[in-house]
């Protein structure tokens, strides 16, 4: 499966113009373990569990080549036409690897053109220069494991191309018999064919190959019943690879231990288990989540709630009843008044909590000291009530 996948992919690459993109849900376990990331999973399922490949990033794994070699063009009258069919090219070449098993290059040629008149079978010459864009697909490691080491690798390469022939011979003999069409054109080509690695250094490899590219049957410049016309570019070169983002130069393998994340998985699940506990008990019902405080102001010595402090008193009445009267309504004070007068003024306000609101007696506690007050309520989120005494003049 994961080598058609890599096959799959490449087909879609290279029948697709030039691209400048690149680029599980399940049922939970009641433990919590460390996974691999999806990329290195394949890679560990594939080679066993501690064998996987480590991550790399778009910048990692490009390369760029540079060609000479020769076209040898095929179509109409050549069949003859031997070793002079060979002409010189050259060319450049930038790509990535994807995986070690799959990438992709643009690669520009150029090179000459040798044909033959179908009368009188008069040779003539042009020029073409070619812009392909190649899927390339590592046999060597798609049908074995990769290995860094390794100094051989045979590519697959699938592609298409755009191909600009001009510079047709101008010959006297043509002018007046049109053995030829002399005309410039752009055809679409489609290339396959295979190439050769072999690593001499960490950054540098030799490469050879030949790929065969068909074209329309006017590439030649001549019209015949021929459905097709091409040429095959066969190329030495030599290919640099340039730095990955941890100063290697190609993929690695990595060994995972996988004991050194048991004790992150203990940990993980002592939480996990901390957390379950914590739900399975009762909450404590608190206004909103948050504490709750009034303040219920009497004027010098008064001990009579008037109607702008009703408002502040029914507000500890609400907070009450939305928790159910299930927390303490406590009664404190800020101020410096005397024992006798908070006293009186708590039992006012107590005695209007249960009378005229049906607070229960037995959630309201009066405690003078605001310290001991707020402290008991950092635990149990209780409502406090404040007595304040405002001075006239």
């Amino acid at each position: 499966m994961k080598k058609l996948k890599c096959i799959s992919l490449l087909l879609l690459m290279g029948l697709a113009p030039c691209s400048a993109d690149s680029f599980s849900d399940g049922v939970a376990s009641p433990k919590v373990s460390i996974e691999a990331d999806q990329a290195t999973a394949d890679e560990a399922q594939a080679w066993g569990d501690n064998y996987i490949l480590d991550k790399y990033f778009f910048r990692d794994n490009w390369f760029y080549s540079f060609h000479v070699g020769s076209f040898v063009n095929w179509g109409t009258n050549l069949k003859d036409f031997g070793l002079y069919r060979f002409r010189p090219s050259v060319g450049v070449s930038v790509g990535k690897w994807f995986y070690p098993q799959v990438g992709m290059r643009a690669q520009l040629l150029y090179g000459g053109n040798r044909g033959e008149t179908t009368d009188g079978h008069r040779s003539y010459h042009s020029h073409t220069a070619e812009l392909a864009c190649d899927g390339l697909l590592n046999l060597t490691n798609v049908f074995s494991r990769y290995r860094e080491e390794r100094r051989f690798n045979l590519l697959f390469v699938l592609g298409v191309g755009a191909d600009q022939t001009f510079g047709f011979s101008k010959r006297d003999w043509n002018a007046n018999e049109m053995q030829f069409e002399r005309d410039n054109c752009t055809l679409l080509s489609f290339r396959t064919g295979l190439m050769a690695l072999y690593q001499i250094s960490k950054k540098w490899d030799l490469s050879f190959e030949v790929i065969n590219n068909w074209l329309d049957d006017s590439y030649d410049g001549i019209i015949s019943n021929n459905r097709w016309d091409g040429h095959v570019n066969a190329n030495i070169g030599i290919v640099r690879r340039l730095m990955n983002h941890d100063g290697g130069y190609k993929f690695k393998y990595i060994d995972r231990d996988w004991a050194k994340f048991d004790d992150a998985n203990k940990e993980i699940n002592r939480l996990r288990d901390e957390a379950e506990r914590l739900r399975n008990q009762p909450r404590k019902q608190l206004v909103g989540g948050r504490q709750v405080n009034t303040l219920v102001s009497f004027a010098d010595t008064a001990d009579v709630i008037d109607a702008m402090q009703e408002v502040n008193v029914f507000t500890a009445v609400q907070a009450m009843r939305q928790n159910d009267h299930k927390v303490n309504l406590y009664i404190t004070t800020l101020s410096h008044m005397s024992a006798d007068a908070f006293q009186k003024r708590a039992d006012v306000i107590r005695q209007s909590l249960i009378s005229q609101y049906g607070i229960p007696a037995s959630r309201i506690i009066i405690e003078k000291d605001a310290a001991a007050v707020e402290k008991q309520n950092k635990m149990d989120g209780s409502v406090i009530i404040y007595i304040n005494e405002s001075k006239t003049k």
